[in-house]
């Protein structure tokens, strides 16, 4: 699993039992696939071109739209980064799913609420980006 801050603006909500199934199915899809490396998985532009994973992320737009959960578009730098001087002429390499969970605590009061954002990547790119399909949920 890796962990990655993500500022990612999308609707917050608890999900139901029904929702959280279907998302663990497809979830753990996604993390059997991203276990074994995959050298065809990007064209040449850094667009999803593997037929697996492009059923992954039709699959979490699916669900997402049945259950009207937003999702979000996020881009990060890979890690690390390109030194100094050095132009990245190849295309980056990009965790293919991230995890993270933020605290926040209201003021004034004893009470945390936590988000948990999971990332799938979109698409990664040339000078040091990866973009990225987020999903909240809160915990």
């Amino acid at each position: 699993m890796t962990t990655t801050d993500f500022k990612v603006r999308v609707k917050v909500s608890r999900w139901s039992d029904d929702q959280k199934r279907e998302f663990a199915a497809i979830d753990r899809r996604a993390r059997a696939f991203t276990t074994r490396p995959v050298t065809d998985m990007f064209d040449k532009d850094g667009n999803v071109v593997h037929p697996t994973w492009l059923k992954i992320l039709a699959d979490l737009e699916a669900w997402a739209l049945r259950h009207k959960v937003k999702g979000g578009t996020t881009e990060r730098d890979r890690d690390p980064v390109v030194p100094e001087g050095i132009a990245p002429i190849i295309l980056s390499d990009c965790p293919s799913r991230t995890t993270s969970i933020e605290t926040l605590e209201i003021a004034g009061t004893n009470q945390t609420i936590k988000t948990k954002y999971t990332c799938y990547l979109k698409r990664r790119g040339l000078l040091n980006r990866c973009t990225y399909r987020c999903y909240s949920e809160q915990i």
